[in-house]
C-alpha cells in the first residue's frame, strides 16, 4: 500500500475531501517521524511498536564493481 492508497481509503472511507486527507497523513507521518528522530520510540496498540536502532559498521560490496565497500 503506498502513501495515496491511504488518502484515497480516507477519502472514500471518512468522507473528507482527498486535498484534506492528504494534509492529514503528511502531518501524521511529519510526527512521527521527528519524534522517532528525537530518539522516543512509538507503540500503536494492536499494530506494532517503531523505534531507530543503531547498527554497527559491516563490510559490503558494491554491486557494479564487486569493491569492498564499508556500511555505517
Amino acid at each position: 500500500m503506498r502513501k495515496l492508497d491511504i488518502i484515497t481509503r480516507i477519502n472514500r472511507q471518512v468522507g473528507i475531501p482527498e486535498r484534506e486527507a492528504a494534509k492529514l497523513v503528511d502531518r501524521f507521518l511529519e510526527i512521527l517521524k521527528t519524534t522517532l528522530q528525537q530518539g522516543e520510540p512509538i507503540a500503536i496498540s494492536n499494530f506494532g511498536k517503531f523505534t531507530v536502532r543503531r547498527k554497527a559498521a559491516r563490510l559490503g560490496r558494491n554491486p557494479r564493481t564487486g569493491e569492498a565497500v564499508i556500511i555505517p
